[in-house]
């Protein structure tokens, strides 16, 4: 966990801190059907590298609205499994019944994603094609792919909820740990070459990234049960912030089920494997003037990441359970995820 706050920036858990205080403005969560424009077919991923691709359809035809009695079509690792049709609906949960089967499987579709699935998985056949016994976190399924040595999105800019809505301005500022441990925050154009800013104008975000001088270019060294494909270096950082630090810019889902951060890469690699960690330092610099406040936290890292040479979006979730912190970590391609927005929020 140690290389993996290293390489997302020096202050990239203070950074995670700032998206939860962000989320609790009042996000997406409760009941109620998946929104009016959800898609009709949806591409997930899980942990492990299984993908799951679900169609509705309804009279030969994609519908935008599944309901209960919808047809279905559901691939696992991209071979077909036996179709069937919605069963039951219970507010975001979808009951999926393959014909003549009595065995089902529940997706929960929030929105316009797949988050959870649970259930047993067949073929036409009848085999098993996979028995989920417990809820599988689920992820947009999009592939690995860098944006090259530079950077530019543009983008809608939204208020988040409970927020007070700020006006232009420039965040082309990241977060990092001064000399005597404060939080300050510092110009891109400190870790980048080129291009490096990101600002708001009549509700825009334009973003202009560079590539990562080489001095800040770090060597990723995988924790016990992490695996590597290759000797990648990279840089990366979770969010932007005005020159004050008292407004973020940060892109995620408003039903708080993840957000991304941007990470550079020098190559192609894969990262896959768990790594469990716990910070065993009681005070930094062994001065009891600074204690550390994650002293004694065990940090658990699920990585299931594809990235290419260039910028990438890395795709976080975060649970905590006592002093038990888990992240399941994926990546996809510099493009628009489903149910992402770049939200501004105050500090």
């Amino acid at each position: 966990m140690k290389n993996f706050v290293k390489w997302f920036g020096i202050i990239a858990l203070v950074a995670v801190i700032g998206f939860s205080f962000a989320s609790c403005g009042g996000g997406g969560g409760g009941g109620g059907t998946p929104p009016a424009e959800t898609p009709a077919t949806f591409s997930s991923k899980d942990n492990e590298g299984n993908t799951y691709e679900l169609t509705f359809t309804k009279a030969a035809r994609a519908v935008h609205q599944p309901q209960k009695g919808s047809a279905y079509e559901l691939k696992y690792n991209g071979k077909a499994t036996k179709s069937g049709t919605v069963t039951d609906v219970k507010g975001k949960d979808f009951v999926l019944t393959p014909s003549g089967s009595k065995d089902t499987v529940t997706i929960t579709i929030d929105n316009g994603s797949m988050v959870t699935i649970v259930g047993v998985i067949i073929y036409p056949d009848g085999s098993v094609a996979v028995t989920i016994t417990t809820p599988v976190t689920l992820y947009p399924n999009t592939p690995g792919g860098g944006g090259g040595d530079t950077l530019t999105i543009e983008a809608n800019a939204y208020n988040y909820p409970g927020n007070t809505p700020a006006k232009d301005a420039d965040f082309s500022f990241i977060e990092e740990v001064g000399e005597d441990y404060e939080i300050v925050f510092s110009p891109l154009s400190k870790f980048l070459d080129g291009s490096a800013s990101a600002k708001i104008s009549k509700g825009k975000v334009t973003i202009n990234l560079g590539k990562p001088k080489s001095a800040y270019l770090t060597e990723f060294e995988p924790e016990k049960g992490v695996t590597v494909s290759a000797n990648v270096k990279g840089f990366g950082f979770q969010g932007f912030t005005t020159k004050k630090g008292d407004y973020q810019l940060i892109y995620g889902s408003e039903s708080e089920t993840g957000f991304a951060g941007l990470l550079y890469v020098d190559q192609k690699v894969t990262i896959k494997g768990t790594s469990t960690t716990t910070d065993d330092v009681e005070y930094f610099d062994d001065d009891p003037a600074f204690p550390n406040p994650n002293y004694g936290t065990t940090y658990i890292a699920n990585y299931n990441m594809e990235l290419e040479p260039g910028w990438n979006y890395q795709i976080r979730t975060q649970s905590v359970s006592g002093k038990t912190e888990t992240y399941n970590l994926t990546s996809s391609s510099i493009k628009s995820l489903p149910n992402f927005k770049w939200f501004v929020a105050e500090y």
